[in-house]
């Protein structure tokens, strides 16, 4: 297969930029993969370095190689703006864990200091304070320089019950300072000097602390964005031990560095694809096809083509210019509008095929679902983020001979929020008008109970009945 002068002058620009970027995410993967599996004593420090490195990596490098060839990639369908948000991800981990690290290391330090002092500890409020943090430090870091020992899946409950321990410890004795300072003095035989050393000994070990727990928090919530990312982007999580963890479960420094190392592979492997493209795929209108693909997949992309052009004066012109797809094997992979994550994965599977379609405005969901349930006799459900948030998109089990049907309702999602706010924009007035007039029996037919929607429903299946 030959590609034109155009793409070989954009494939030679980008190869060297790739080829230099992919392999520092290799070399990167390779240097977690040995560190995960490492047992020297030092490693905690080395991992730190590991991850200082691929901060100033993501920092430089990378977000100024996605910033320059953002549009072409984003044209080959390679998922920039997905690729660059797992880095960043990777990056907010690597910093809340090196934050983690210091933090707790100063925590043990400030406690040595109030245990030298025996007076200190004839506080039972603050003896009690300082065995309550040992023993919690002592259960999930044992030690701080081996990373099989630090156990990152914490209990947050118990975290803040500390954190609000140490404050109010602090609060009652400067409070007995100002108030009562010569009662204080006497009841604990402490000096002034003392217990002024006493408060900026429990200030610190409140900042540190609080700290600690805050990467505590900011590292599971980094990782949960970029597994969320990679489901959209991938169909799985970037994460393997992460992503299977159960409240009990231990989940050491060394299993955080192996699934960092399982995301930058990921994110190494999708910038490869640009190689595929060009090297071995033939153009089919806006799609990218390899030889393998299956006939089905090739027609619908040949339909896609030749509706998203018919459909065109639908389309916002924002929404209109990245259309287009990449197939392989048994899958496409579409862009359907201009917003980033705004794709359909279509897989052939057995005797039917799987659809995918990832959005996050919940209306154009609902219309979706609808309109592929009713109009192609698919089985679909709409994917949330997770209870009580809002939707990410529509997965579909759909009967193989479907696939036409399947596509002709894909048309009618770009743009579709533009379309669901102003139909008179975009639509025929006398069929809005025969839609509205007929609107509570098309909520009854399509399930949806919003007009705005069910008018969107109901313009989308004349326009079909036109086809």
């Amino acid at each position: 297969m030959s590609i034109n002068e155009e793409e070989e002058k954009e494939l030679t620009e980008i190869a060297g930029d790739v080829e230099r970027v992919v392999g520092k995410l290799m070399e990167f993967e390779k240097r977690g993969r040995q560190l995960a599996y490492k047992s020297e004593y030092d490693t905690v420090n080395e991992i730190c370095k590991w991850l200082d490195d691929y901060i100033n990596f993501d920092l430089s490098e990378f977000s100024t190689f996605i910033n320059y060839h953002y549009p072409e990639l984003e044209r080959l369908h390679i998922p920039a703006h997905e690729l660059s948000s797992i880095s960043l991800n990777i990056k907010d981990v690597g910093e809340e864990i090196s934050n983690l690290i210091h933090n707790l290391k100063e925590c043990r330090k400030i406690l040595d200091e109030i245990g030298k002092n025996k007076k200190f500890l004839k506080i039972r409020e603050l003896r009690e304070l300082v065995e309550s943090l040992g023993k919690f430090i002592y259960k999930y870091f044992p030690s701080l320089e081996l990373p099989r020992a630090i156990n990152l899946n914490v209990d947050g409950d118990e975290l803040y019950r500390l954190s609000n321990k140490i404050y109010s410890l602090y609060i009652s004795l400067e409070d007995a300072l100002i108030a009562t300072p010569k009662v204080l003095m006497r009841k604990y035989n402490l000096t002034e000097d003392e217990i002024s050393e006493l408060l900026s000994l429990l200030n610190s070990l409140y900042d540190s602390w609080r700290r600690a727990k805050e990467s505590l928090m900011g590292y599971r919530c980094s990782l949960r964005i970029m597994d969320s990312v990679c489901m959209s982007t991938f169909n799985t999580p970037c994460t393997w031990l992460f992503s299977n963890l159960k409240e009990k479960d231990r989940y050491t420094l060394s299993a955080l560095t192996n699934d960092l190392s399982s995301a930058i592979h990921r994110v190494a492997e999708s910038l490869r694809k640009f190689e595929i493209f060009y090297k071995k795929t033939k153009k089919v209108g806006r799609f990218r096809v390899t030889e393998e693909v299956p006939d089905p997949l090739l027609k619908m992309a040949e339909r896609l083509n030749e509706l998203w052009k018919k459909y065109k004066n639908l389309y916002e012109e924002h929404d209109e210019e990245p259309l287009g797809g990449f197939c392989y094997d048994k899958k496409c992979e579409i862009t359907v509008g201009s917003s980033p994550g705004h794709r359909t994965h279509i897989q052939l599977i057995n005797n039917n095929v799987v659809l995918e379609y990832y959005d996050t405005d919940d209306n154009v969901n609902r219309v979706m679902k609808s309109l592929w349930e009713n109009y192609s006799k698919c089985n679909c459900e709409i994917l949330y983020y997770s209870a009580g948030e809002g939707s990410e998109g529509v997965r579909c089990i759909c009967p193989a001979d479907s696939i036409d049907k399947i596509a002709d309702v894909l048309v009618f999602a770009t743009s579709m929020d533009y379309r669901l706010r102003e139909p008179e924009k975009y639509y025929n007035p006398s069929d809005i008008k025969e839609c509205k007039e007929n609107l509570d029996e098309i909520k009854k037919v399509s399930g949806l109970k919003n007009d705005d929607e069910a008018l969107e429903y109901c313009l989308v299946l004349k326009m079909l009945e036109k086809r």
